[in-house]
């Protein structure tokens, strides 16, 4: 699975890197708008944010790959962009450590999210500052919701294709009613289509 986040950074990177070699012109702003899908892949770290798992182990935290797929839509208003999305992201990353003490892991798993985006385009390029509902569920039978809050930047490597990289940090407080406050922080690369 690790796979799918590195393939995925290095189809950001190498449409980039092409578009640029082939002296594609910039493409227009104002063809940030519409219907898009995003796939996405790579590396998030999870933290005890309150340190309230026994001694050795408070400030446990893990890492891992995480991959995932968004659907969404954009609005232009000369360059001003606003947008909501929703998706689905997988990020399995584990406390390390806890097995020990417990006797079994205690990780993350999936992740549904729903959002809005707030942005500029200015010629190929998006930045946007990104806020989202988020419900995420656990290996063993904890499920919460939170909230997130991130940036992106994007480059559209054609009218339509487009390659960015994201930044999102989860906060999740008194996890299913568990005296656990959580924090996830994470990095993807993505690749998405504007319809």
């Amino acid at each position: 699975m690790k796979i799918l986040g590195y393939l995925t950074g290095a189809l950001v990177i190498a449409g980039a890197t092409h578009a640029l070699a082939d002296g594609m012109p910039p493409a227009d702003p104002s063809h940030w708008r519409g219907a898009f899908v995003e796939f996405e892949g790579g590396g998030g770290h999870i933290a005890d944010y309150d340190m309230r798992f026994p001694p050795p182990y408070q400030r446990t935290s893990g890492n891992n790959y995480v991959y995932g797929v968004s659907l969404g839509y954009l609005m232009n208003f000369n360059g001003l962009v606003a947008g909501v999305s929703a998706g689905y992201r997988y990020q399995p990353i584990e406390f390390e450590g806890i097995d020990k003490i417990l006797g079994y892991s205690i990780r993350a798993d999936e992740l549904l999210h729903s959002g809005l985006r707030l942005g500029y385009a200015a010629g190929p390029v998006l930045a946007t500052v990104n806020a989202s509902l988020l419900y995420a569920t656990s290996n063993i039978p904890m499920e919460d919701y939170g909230v997130g809050l991130g940036v992106s930047l994007d480059y559209m490597i054609t009218n339509g294709l487009y390659a960015g990289v994201s930044y999102d940090h989860q906060f999740y407080r008194d996890f299913a009613g568990a005296p656990l406050d959580i924090d996830v922080d994470s990095v993807v690369f993505r690749l998405g289509y504007l319809f």
